[in-house]
C-alpha cells in the first residue's frame, strides 16, 4: 500500500484542464493524484459545481513549478498589444511579478515581459527577493479573533462535540505553500487555545453524557422506592 502523502497543487472547476495537468506531469516524470471533490456551493445547488484537485509530492512542487514556468516561457512571445495585460499599470503588474501564486504562469512571464519593454525589467535577483518575501508572508501563522475564541469555549461548555472539532482544527491545521513546505496554519497562542478548546469540549462532553445517564436511571425515576 502506497502511503506517499500528496497535496494539493493547484485546483480547477473543469476536469479537462486538471486532467491536461496531470498528464504534462505524467510526462515529465511527476507522480500526481487527481481528486475530484464537491465545491462550495454543494449542497445549495441544484446543479452543484464540483472541483478538481491535482495533488504532488512534496519533494516535486519546486520541479513541477519549473517544468510549467518553463513551458509558459515558451508561448510568452505570442502576447501582444491586444493581450489584456497590457491595460494594467505598472503598480498592477509589479504586483502579479510579487505574487505569482495568485496568478497563472503565463500572466506572471507576460507581466515580467511587458514591465521589461515598459523600461522596469525584474532581474533574476529581484524575483528570487520577491519570492523569498512571499513564502514568509504565506507562512505567516493567522490569529484568530478573540470574540470567535469565546464563541468556541461557550459552545464548548454548552455541548462538546463542536468545540472538540474546532480545537483539533486550531490545533493541527497546516496549510501548503507554493515551495510544497507545510506550516501551520495558526499562530503558537492561537494553537494553545485550541489545545483548551480541545479539553473543554471532551470534559464538557463527559460531564453532560454522565448528567444524561443520571437522569435516566430508574433509581431517579423512582423505580426502586
Amino acid at each position: 500500500m502506497d502511503n506517499t502523502t500528496y497535496l494539493e497543487f493547484q485546483k480547477f472547476s473543469d476536469r479537462e484542464q486538471a486532467e491536461e495537468l496531470t498528464g504534462i506531469l505524467s510526462r515529465n516524470g511527476i507522480a500526481s493524484v487527481l481528486d475530484e471533490l464537491p465545491g462550495y456551493a454543494y449542497v445549495l445547488s441544484s446543479n452543484p459545481a464540483k472541483e478538481f484537485h491535482v495533488k504532488l509530492k512534496a519533494e516535486d512542487f519546486e520541479r513541477a513549478n519549473a517544468l510549467l514556468l518553463a513551458q509558459s516561457a515558451r508561448q510568452i512571445e505570442s502576447v501582444d498589444k491586444r493581450y489584456y495585460l497590457h491595460t494594467f499599470t505598472d503598480f498592477e503588474l509589479e504586483e502579479i511579478v510579487a505574487k505569482p501564486d495568485e496568478w497563472n504562469d503565463f500572466d506572471f512571464l507576460a507581466a515580467q515581459k511587458i514591465l521589461k519593454e515598459r523600461g522596469r525589467e525584474t532581474g533574476p535577483a529581484k524575483l528570487a527577493q520577491l519570492q523569498k518575501e512571499r513564502l514568509a508572508f504565506l507562512a505567516t501563522p493567522e490569529t484568530v479573533p478573540v470574540h470567535w475564541i469565546i464563541l468556541g469555549y461557550v459552545i464548548g461548555l454548552l455541548g462538546g462535540p463542536i468545540a472538540i472539532f474546532s480545537g483539533w482544527h486550531l490545533m493541527t491545521h497546516k496549510k501548503t505553500l507554493p515551495n510544497g513546505k507545510r506550516v501551520p496554519s495558526y499562530s503558537n497562542a492561537t494553537r494553545k487555545h485550541g489545545v483548551f478548546m480541545l479539553a473543554t469540549g471532551i470534559v464538557s462532553l463527559i460531564i453532560w453524557l454522565v448528567i444524561g445517564v443520571i437522569r435516566n436511571t430508574p433509581y431517579r425515576r423512582g423505580y426502586y422506592l
